[in-house]
């Protein structure tokens, strides 16, 4: 009797372990249905983020995308986390990614120099349209450094905020900086 005993508490066990990884499976599912067919989500634990709180979304300035939950931050603060997170990129135009923050392990304030140090941003030129994501220009004694991530740019000079803006309002012009160089030509002091 013991013995039957036994094993239908192990059957018990089993099935209920068995309900546990299909609840985790079901998770896992949702976080797809969230994104939808459109999107490859993939999960990286332990992820180093570089980041810029633009005024409409923060930024990662190492791969590219917007991160959502991520730490608060102000508007033109950088930063530097350790966090595990949800990766979702569009399908039809990998420019388009999301970052979700899942959880935060680390967070270190940074200026803007010092991330370039450590990332070596392409520098951006008038009239040549790039896909980069994190820019910089310089102009006389003053650098710029630019985050575009489709739709939005922001852009720091030095470490104090420049100009943001969303370039989806300027459909009939092909580069995304026109609106800094419009800035820039006009003497906007930002």
């Amino acid at each position: 009797m013991r013995k039957y005993a036994c094993i239908i508490l192990a059957t018990v066990c089993f099935c209920f372990m068995g309900g546990c990884a299909s609840k985790q499976v079901a998770e896992k599912d949702s976080d797809n249905e969230k994104w939808g067919e459109s999107y490859i989500v993939s999960e990286e634990t332990n992820k180093k983020l570089y980041l810029l709180e633009g005024d409409k979304v923060t930024n990662e300035l190492s791969e590219g995308g917007c991160v959502i939950d991520g730490p608060e931050m102000r508007y033109g603060q950088a930063a530097c986390i350790t966090a595990d997170v949800e990766i979702a990129v569009s399908k039809a135009d990998e420019e388009i990614k999301y970052i979700t923050v899942k959880e935060l392990k680390n967070f270190q304030s940074m200026k803007m120099s010092e991330i370039a140090e450590i990332l070596k941003p392409a520098e951006a030129q008038k009239g040549i349209e790039t896909n980069e994501h994190f820019l910089t220009y310089t102009d006389g004694e003053d650098t710029y450094y630019i985050a575009r991530n489709w739709p939005c740019v922001d852009i720091k000079k030095a470490d104090s905020s420049y100009i943001s803006y969303t370039y989806t309002i300027l459909a009939n012009h092909t580069d995304p900086l026109e609106a800094f160089w419009i800035s820039l030509s006009v003497g906007y002091p930002g």
